[in-house]
């Protein structure tokens, strides 16, 4: 069984581990998302240096009741310019070895039970076809979420990229 916790200062380097393992191909690694999420400053710094007009960061993390190990974490960002329709998944995964145990879909659900709280029309989502995002299309399939905008084949990247969204309403 998982217990889905808010990240904090005491969770933030172990998740940090985790994502930033997976998501080896992004150029700002989870980490400095996460820690932005918990400092203002770093905050202010990382709207600097992403491709986002960020307007909010907010992450969590599921961890095993049994070993107590993090074994996946999952966010909400929202976008200055759509932040009244949107929120947007963030940093959503899973531990490769505890995958295929309904601890994913528990996360999504998760999230997307977060967005309707926010009263969101949309759930939103950047992803791509690398290996460790391919899997997560079954669940984002299932769950309702729909190809928006693809951004073609990246040569240079031998990937995907495409935008799913999920209408809430």
């Amino acid at each position: 069984m998982i217990i889905i916790q808010e990240l904090n200062n005491k969770n933030v380097q172990e998740a940090s581990r985790l994502a930033d393992a997976i998501f080896i191909k992004d150029p700002i690694k989870p980490s400095v998302y996460f820690e932005a999420s918990l400092d203002d400053k770093k905050f202010h710094d990382v709207n600097k240096i992403s491709s986002e007009d960020l307007f909010s960061l907010k992450y969590w993390v599921a961890v095993d009741d049994e070993t107590k190990r993090i074994v996946g974490t999952t966010g909400l960002y929202e976008k200055i310019q759509d932040k009244d329709d949107a929120a947007w998944v963030d940093w959503y995964c899973v531990a490769p070895d505890v995958r295929g145990k309904k601890i994913g879909s528990t996360l999504l659900d998760f999230t997307i039970a977060e967005a309707k709280k926010k009263h969101k029309k949309f759930l939103r989502l950047y992803t791509s076809t690398l290996e460790n995002e391919s899997v997560a299309q079954i669940i984002y399939e299932r769950k309702g979420f729909k190809i928006i905008k693809e951004m073609g084949y990246k040569k240079e990247k031998d990937y995907e990229i495409f935008y799913r969204q999920l209408d809430l309403q």
